[in-house]
């Protein structure tokens, strides 16, 4: 719903503060009674330690206590892609695809890789 908080984790940089703004500045205007702003978490996830410690650790406890129905990684493989072992390389993956699957369904929020 649109009281619950989402969570965008960006992998390629910082995320685009203007078109953020551009977006909560529309939307704050057309549901006035909500405050978008406060419910936006973004992370600048440069490392995959980073990633894997938002995704195994802050996300869990975040989506416990705060409501959480919107996840976004932009993006899954940034951290993967440069690794040659690609039977290793899918293991990491498919283990942090299963990890967000479990938590979409326990806690009724929507993941977007």
């Amino acid at each position: 719903g649109l009281n619950g908080k989402a969570i965008y984790l960006s992998t390629e940089g910082r995320p685009n503060e203007a078109r953020y703004n551009q977006l909560l500045k529309h939307y704050s205007a057309q549901y006035k009674s909500i405050d978008f702003g406060s419910n936006i978490l973004m992370l600048d996830v440069n490392k995959l330690v980073f990633q894997e410690r938002s995704l195994f650790n802050l996300l869990p406890k975040e989506a416990e206590l705060n409501n959480v129905k919107l996840v976004v990684l932009d993006c899954i493989s940034t951290f993967y892609r440069l690794k040659t072992n690609f039977i290793y390389r899918a293991k990491e993956m498919n283990k942090t695809r299963q990890h967000l699957s479990k938590l979409s369904y326990r806690h009724n929020m929507v993941v977007v890789l």
